[in-house]
């Protein structure tokens, strides 16, 4: 499979928060440390491909994230391999350079090497009724994810069909969010 020309790329695409907090629960995100992050890079242009998966590499699992159409998102676990050169679409021009996968490039992702999960939450963002009946979504859709770690904080969410990074908590009201899994930082040592 080739999706977006990412090979093997499965994405798990859902718009429902309790799938996603299914995945969530399985995957078992809190305590995990954080070996590298990566993102897709356009190196010509030198700036973050957003279309593309935001990869978090732990010890024991490769997670990958990625915001598509308004409310859907997908976690899927160990398929991209970050050693191959995406020619997205799978268009391979002559002229045209690869994007390529780089890590902590992205100014959100920079100080997260060697950091343990200590909280995982759902984000959802809240549409107004003009945008419920023109789209046909509910009052609230799905949004992203949200990680809690020692001192940092990272939401991967649905920037307008791309992904988005933030590195604080937003606060509007627009904006909610569902904990699914949380420890306390000094607990860390007994998992």
């Amino acid at each position: 499979m080739c999706k977006w020309g990412i090979s093997n790329y499965q994405p798990q695409w859902t718009n429902s928060t309790s799938e996603l907090a299914e995945l969530i629960a399985m995957t078992s995100l809190v305590g995990l440390q954080v070996k590298s992050l990566w993102s897709l890079w356009d190196e010509e242009s030198d700036e973050w491909f957003s279309d593309a998966p935001v990869v978090i590499c732990t010890q024991e699992k490769q997670l990958e994230f990625c915001a598509t159409k308004l409310n859907e998102f997908s976690l899927s676990l160990d398929s991209i391999d970050l050693d191959l050169p995406v020619y997205w679409c799978g268009y391979k021009a002559t002229e045209e350079q690869p994007l390529r996968w780089v890590q902590q490039r992205n100014l959100e992702l920079r100080n997260l090497s060697g950091k343990t999960i200590t909280g995982v939450e759902i984000v959802e963002s809240y549409m107004t009724q003009d945008t419920q009946a023109f789209l046909g979504l509910g009052s609230w859709i799905l949004s992203g994810i949200a990680f809690q770690f020692q001192k940092e904080y990272l939401e991967i969410v649905n920037g307008l069909d791309q992904n988005l990074l933030l590195g604080s908590r937003q606060s509007t009201e627009d904006v909610r969010y569902s904990e699914l899994q949380h420890v306390e930082a000094a607990s860390l040592s007994s998992l």
